[in-house]
């Protein structure tokens, strides 16, 4: 057992950590050229990101137009057949734990219920979440339907500074998938003209690791050398994947709710102190 000391000191040097979003050095960029239905943007369309880009240290392939070098995307909007309008797309992926969408809607709305994103794996794994306006999704273009995210699951990607904005989404997988091929990343929106209507511009999967919580330099063993490694995946993901690049960040979600963020500190400082 450590001394009592120690352990305040920890926690102090620990507080000073801000939230940080969940990742890993396994990524897969998905390509969804070919399932593009519209672009480039009507608004500053010259000014949007395409190729390979990176958002909180999580790459992305974002399509483009071989003629003009803008970004294209999938819309609901031009989506064919009545509501749901629906995107299938097929992967082939195994053992994924999280999955990034760079998505928002063309209007927004609040409303419930009325855009899904469902996770189908090859032996029966399904996990559907939903995208509510004005929490997990919003508009493209800055203070019209819906500004607000909840910058945890969501978070800003990018800003022209020009009134366009994308934001990056993270879900994370059931252990279901681990063991199964994720097959279908299925995309249902039931808004319509003026409310809702989303369009997705890139997805990456993250293939998961085991994970051992509170071993943040993949040592092997749990100390207070582990300390710095917990500090820099709550605070810098881009620099703990470059000073430990064989290492699970996850490792850092030592209280199990499924998040790396300031609520892990006291668990870790209670497993720091309980060797």
């Amino acid at each position: 057992m450590k001394p009592r000391r120690a352990a305040i000191w920890t926690y102090a040097l620990l507080t000073n950590a801000f939230i940080a979003a969940t990742a890993n050095a396994q990524f897969v960029t998905v390509d969804l050229a070919t399932l593009r239905n519209v672009g480039p943007p009507g608004i500053n369309p010259t000014t949007h990101p395409t190729g390979p880009q990176e958002y909180g240290c999580v790459p992305f392939a974002m399509p483009a137009s071989a003629a003009t070098d803008q970004l294209y995307m999938w819309w609901a909007g031009v989506g064919p057949g009545p509501n749901p309008v629906t995107l299938s797309i097929p992967l082939s992926l195994a053992g994924v734990d999280k999955v990034y969408t760079i998505m928002n809607t063309a209007w927004g709305s609040a409303t419930p219920n009325l855009l899904f994103i469902d996770f189908i794996g090859s032996g029966g794994a399904m996990q559907t979440f939903e995208l509510r306006g004005n929490r997990d999704i919003r508009d493209h273009h800055t203070n019209f339907f819906t500004n607000a995210i909840n910058n945890t699951t969501t978070v800003n990607a990018w800003e022209n500074g020009l009134g366009q904005r994308l934001d990056r989404q993270a879900f994370d997988l059931s252990a279901d998938f681990l063991d199964e091929t994720l097959v279908t990343i299925r995309i249902r929106d039931f808004g319509g003209t003026n409310f809702s209507r989303a369009f997705i511009v890139a997805v990456t999967a993250e293939l998961g690791q085991p994970t051992t919580p509170g071993d943040m330099n993949c040592d092997g063993f749990i100390t207070v050398g582990d300390i710095g490694g917990f500090v820099l995946a709550l605070t810098d993901l881009c620099a703990y994947f470059d000073q430990f690049p064989n290492c699970e960040d996850g490792n850092a979600d030592v209280n199990g709710d499924g998040f790396v963020s300031v609520g892990d500190i006291g668990a870790f400082v209670a497993l720091l102190t309980s060797l």
